[in-house]
């Protein structure tokens, strides 16, 4: 009875931090007890990582049940046995986890090995086991402000790290009676705290000198009458307004010039020119007709075709950064030749999209109105946005047969090129998002689409915006989670945050992962706020621009930064660092290879 009392007392420490963020220290000693199980009890570390597994999945991500009734209006019954079998799959990384831990603790090996060993499999394994919601240890810790400063050296996985090397100082301080190890960690954690004021200085330093561009974002509370009411009673013309995730319902591309244009036509009618730029949120349907295969197909061809050694782009990349930029221009060469096979056929294709409208302004940089741009959605959400064994999963929710997938956008993330063939315009729709400043400089976002925002900044960009619609999640804390586990992309990068949502939680977070606006959830409103952007991204930003003159792209443009404050160490580095944390595992599990007892045995 003691030791599964243990267990829940463990499971309730490790979750409670994910549901009041600032309860972070709880995860500073949420193992603690488990440690104590593995050492005094009989107790199999399989049945160890179940019950904690599934007790921290059910209480971490209660709101399951209802937000599948809400999407699908399936019986809560089913909804509460669909949560309970996903915390149990939840539940395999911790019982792979301790597994491990459990046999290590067996052998006569050093402490500080087995303890090492443990940390890298956890933080290796987090990073590579498939979870639809990718929470991490290192995100409870984001309300430590100068400690989550780390991230933009070493990424997410230091504050993981930090928090299990506490468990297992205050484990050996309370068993052990190890004081110099528990002095030894206070003294780190002191020279993290003074080190993460230092680097908060430093970047509010820099963002001073940075250029600024007023920016609104809206709240609509899911209501399109609230939407239009707040975007009409903007007065001061900012450069950006911002609307949610699926602000509108549907945007359809046709092979009709004048249906793309009566879209627009619609728009202006509802909603006033106000401000330079705006970023909406809706769901496109775009219809390919085999007469228009060719010309896409043709057009994807002399693309390909327009990649090689002897390319300017080619001889650019060997100079700027070697053989890194070479392999990444054979990646990017790879996504069209399946580009060119995932278009190879005629019929409708559905996206999460971002669309750039831009209003209408008579200056000399503003040559194009209307729908110029486009991002869509790349990670999508299972069983939300594209929906898997639906022969099996509509007997149990017959609605469930009826629901339309999504198309990535990284499998179809170039359909805007062709697009621009398949509307007539030429000259104006853009496949990327790019903003143009009164100075005529080109601001790239990176945008990010609902739960997007959870994963690590791929592309870079001057800023950051994120559109969410959290509407599914009702009044419960998954909003509130999602900002949260969204501010790590923040210190990344050193980028500025902009998220409009639904319901909430809308907000402002800075460079520092400090969030310094909000709008409540359930509450309709606009953000105004002058945002600092860098003119330089990340180091892989590659991307194509299109050359007005012919029918192809040939020329490119690239974007770099430096490491003297445009870019952070672990943006600039973070493949290598991911790598490392893998190569020092795999020189851990070299001696559960060669393992000898001490009287010989094997």
């Amino acid at each position: 009875m003691v030791q599964h009392l243990l267990i829940i007392l463990s499971s309730v420490l490790f979750v409670i931090p994910f549901l009041n963020f600032n309860f972070w220290p709880l995860s500073w000693v949420c193992f603690v007890p488990l440690f104590y199980l593995f050492k005094s009890s009989n107790l199999s570390s399989l049945k160890i990582g179940l019950v904690f597994g599934t007790i921290v999945t059910l209480i971490g991500t209660y709101w399951i049940p209802a937000t599948i009734v809400n999407q699908t209006g399936a019986d809560y019954t089913v909804s509460i046995v669909t949560h309970f079998f996903y915390a149990i799959y939840e539940s395999l990384f911790y019982i792979i986890v301790f597994l491990l831990f459990k046999f290590v603790s067996t052998k006569n090996y050093n402490k500080s090995y087995k303890y090492c060993l443990f940390i890298f499999f956890y933080i290796v394994l987090e990073n590579y086991f498939p979870r639809i919601f990718p929470y991490r240890l290192g995100n409870s810790q984001i309300l430590f402000q100068e400690g989550a400063q780390l991230i933009s050296i070493f990424g997410l996985n230091i504050l993981s790290i930090l928090v299990l090397v506490a468990n297992i100082t205050i484990y050996e301080l309370i068993f052990s009676k190890r004081t110099k190890v528990f002095v030894g960690f206070v003294l780190i954690v002191i020279s993290i705290f003074y080190y993460g004021q230092h680097l908060i200085q430093k970047t509010s330093i820099s963002l001073s000198s940075l250029p600024k561009v007023p920016i609104s974002i809206i709240q609509n509370n899911n209501n399109l009458e609230n939407l239009i009411e707040l975007h009409n009673s903007i007065d001061h013309n900012p450069f950006l307004i911002i609307w949610p995730e699926s602000s509108l319902d549907l945007v359809k591309y046709e092979n009709e010039e004048a249906k793309f244009s009566r879209f627009e036509e619609a728009f202006r009618k509802l909603f006033k020119s106000t401000g330079e730029n705006l970023i909406f949120g809706s769901i496109s349907q775009i219809t390919i007709l085999p007469i228009k295969n060719k010309q896409i197909l043709d057009n994807l061809k002399n693309r390909i075709n327009g990649i090689s050694k002897s390319n300017l782009l080619f001889e650019k990349l060997s100079k700027a950064r070697g053989e890194d930029f070479y392999k990444k221009s054979i990646d990017y060469k790879r996504q069209l030749n399946r580009y060119l096979h995932n278009w190879s056929a005629s019929g409708q294709y559905y996206f999460n999209t971002a669309f750039h409208f831009k209003f209408d302004r008579e200056t000399e940089n503003d040559i194009y109105t209307g729908l110029i741009g486009a991002y869509n959605k790349r990670k999508l959400m299972i069983f939300g946005e594209y929906y898997p064994f639906a022969p099996l999963i509509s007997k149990v929710i017959p609605i469930y047969d009826s629901f339309v997938s999504l198309n990535s956008g990284g499998k179809y993330g170039m359909f805007h090129m062709h697009l621009k063939l398949y509307t007539g315009r030429d000259n104006k729709f853009r496949h990327i998002v790019s903003l143009t400043t009164s100075k005529g400089v080109e601001i790239y976002p990176e945008i990010m689409i609902c739960y997007e925002d959870l994963f690590e900044s791929k592309y870079g960009g001057a800023i950051m915006i994120n559109l969410t619609n959290d509407w599914w999640y009702g009044d419960t804390l998954a909003s509130y989670q999602h900002l949260m586990l969204s501010v790590p992309r923040t210190i990344e990068t050193r980028r500025y945050l902009l998220r409009s949502t639904t319901n909430g939680i809308s907000a402002v977070v800075d460079p520092t992962g400090k969030i310094v606006k909000k709008i409540e959830k359930n509450k309709k409103g606009i953000i105004n706020y002058d945002v600092a952007y860098r003119e330089s991204g990340h180091i892989y930003w590659l991307f194509p621009r299109e050359n007005h003159n012919t029918n192809t792209v040939a020329t490119y443009k690239f974007r770099s930064g430096s490491l003297r404050g445009d870019i952070t160490y672990y943006s600039y580095y973070k493949e290598l660092i991911n790598e490392f944390y893998v190569m020092i595992l795999l020189v851990l599990f070299t001696p559960l290879f060669n393992y000898k007892s001490r009287d010989g045995s094997d």
